[in-house]
């Protein structure tokens, strides 16, 4: 599996990357250029509900905490070993005294490039050939469907859900590349466990298996359920081993047990994370992420999706064992995003990897390789054009993804810029609240809090936030002049394990013009042009209107 690189195509690489990853940045640079003293630009353009989530993730990380414990909401559930690629990250940033954004984007591009630098030698050992290499690369770093069609057309299958390309981040791995550092680690990781593995099947050195198995662990810890999809592709290196090999060793078979064996106690703690304890439990039935109709992964594919069912057919036939590899992830991946889980579209995260291999095997099985002698007779290889072709037809949606990125954030949409006096209010209530006290406030106001200050809120995310439907009810009814008696207030406020309020622009936005100051159980805090931050007191609540 051992290609050497030239000197030339590490440089069209570095070069290559460089523009990828500098391409990711101009959304969140036109961001801060549209920021003003009066709105403050939050840091990213797409994904921000789970950008907040990580950020306060890395606050969790620098204040020293090696456990999860939950933020968007008040009930106390116990503490557990997930989300640790944050934690870490937020532990160094502390050490470093860096601010938890500029940390984000710094090991986004870090771990980003490391990707791509994993991506491009675990593609070197599948094509020797630089421009097939370089095509799949391409491919895999930037490829994505027709979206961009369906756009121009104005057209979708069904009203309801949008092309899958500017939504479905885990599939495209350059949507990864926009928007989470902890996407590119665990492709770090997946590629590791698929080189070293193959790397032991070959050379039977345990160092390799070794590497594999330590591989895996790490990526449990950072990202429990991606060891689905490196297990699937061990499978696959498997497979291709023994396709190649005209024969199925019992080694194979041992030596890929084991590391699912290695793999068994952490699965083992994750599952009884998730399951012990009645919170960790509704947050597991949240955490819904479906798979659209089929007709959408078929258009989401774009040219990449029929290449790579002729590049199936052709790695089997020639008993490549990477490439096998890569349709086992690939189809593998499809049956896993329609079994009965609550994670279906998660299993489809990366796929342009292997989808970008075999989509390039695909041409290779139209357009055979001649001999030199053959070339000279017929002309220039069909390969000369047909790659770039390939490229341009799979890269416009990622690239519409800047493009409409950054025409959208300069335009300041409330959803990534919070007002001033928000941000303010916020950052004083960081410095005067304890740090285990929690806050009610709008679910808009309460995605910022967590990854400001450190304090958790009672409601704040769709999915971190427990039972979050009811709450976005019980909010609105509460911060509603007419939706609920005085009693029922004080009663939810005896309940909602709060010791802060914050009544600002967003709380009034939608539930009216309520007067806190009734309420004895406040008391006035703070207060400047558009945000009063009340102190809960339920002994003061005795008397009153």
């Amino acid at each position: 599996m051992q290609t050497t690189v030239q000197f030339d195509d590490w440089r069209w690489f570095f070069v290559t990357a460089s523009v990828i990853l500098g391409l990711t940045l101009i959304p969140i640079y036109v961001g801060y250029l549209a920021q003003t003293p009066a709105q403050n630009f939050a840091g990213v353009v797409y994904d921000r509900q789970d950008f907040e989530v990580h950020k306060a993730t890395m606050v969790q990380g620098a204040q020293g905490h090696l456990t999860y414990r939950f933020m968007f909401s008040t009930e106390q559930g116990s503490e557990k070993a997930v989300k640790g690629f944050y934690l870490l990250l937020g532990r160094l940033a502390g050490a470093m005294r860096l601010e938890p954004t500029f940390a984000y984007h710094a090991s986004r591009l870090l771990f980003g490039l490391l990707a791509l630098v994993m991506i491009f030698r675990f593609l070197t050992a599948v094509f020797p050939d630089i421009p097939a290499r370089r095509a799949s690369f391409l491919l895999a770093a930037t490829g994505s469907g027709f979206g961009w069609i369906m756009l121009i057309f104005n057209w979708q299958p069904t009203a309801q859900i949008s092309p899958i390309d500017f939504w479905l981040i885990d599939l495209y791995e350059f949507f990864s590349l926009v928007t989470f550092p902890h996407f590119s680690a665990v492709i770090i990781l997946i590629l590791i466990i698929i080189m070293a593995f193959d790397h032991f099947l070959t050379d039977r050195r345990l160092v390799h298996w070794i590497q594999a198995a330590t591989a895996s662990l790490v990526l449990i810890a950072f990202h429990p359920f991606s060891i689905i999809i490196a297990d699937l592709a061990v499978a696959g290196v498997a497979l291709g081993h023994w396709r190649a090999n005209r024969r199925l060793d019992r080694g194979i078979v041992i030596s890929g047990l084991l590391i699912l064996m290695t793999q068994l106690p952490l699965i083992i703690y994750n599952e009884l994370a998730f399951s012990a304890d009645q919170y960790w439990e509704q947050f597991r039935l949240q955490m819904v992420m479906l798979s659209p109709p089929p007709v959408y992964y078929l258009l989401g594919l774009g040219v990449l999706g029929p290449l790579a069912v002729l590049g199936i057919r052709h790695v089997w036939i020639e008993r490549d064992r990477l490439g096998i590899m890569a349709a086992t992830w690939v189809l593998g991946a499809f049956v896993l995003a329609y079994l009965p889980t609550l994670l279906q579209r998660r299993f489809t995260a990366h796929l342009t990897i292997p989808l970008g291999l075999l989509a390039v095997m695909g041409v290779r099985s139209l357009f055979p390789q001649k001999h030199a002698d053959q070339a000279e007779q017929t002309g220039p290889s069909l390969q000369k054009w047909i790659f770039p072709l390939l490229v341009g037809l799979a890269m416009p949606s990622s690239m519409y993804l800047i493009a409409a990125g950054s025409a959208y954030v300069i335009h300041q949409p409330e959803e990534l810029f919070d007002p001033a006096p928000v941000i303010e209010a916020v950052d004083w209530l960081g410095e005067h609240a304890d740090i285990d006290q929690a806050v009610l406030s709008s679910p808009r106001t309460g995605q910022i809090i967590p990854g400001r200050t450190g304090l958790r809120v009672y409601i704040g995310h769709p999915m971190e936030t427990l039972y979050y439907n009811q709450k976005v009810d019980t909010v609105n009814r509460f911060y509603n002049k007419e939706g609920m008696p005085t009693e029922e207030r004080r009663a939810f406020l005896e309940t909602c394990g709060c010791s802060w309020i914050i009544h600002g622009p967003f709380e009034r936005a939608e539930n009216g013009d309520l007067q806190l100051q009734a309420l004895t159980e406040l008391h006035l805090a703070f207060e400047n042009e558009e945000v009063q931050i009340f102190r809960i007191d339920l002994s003061s609540g005795d008397s009153g209107p």
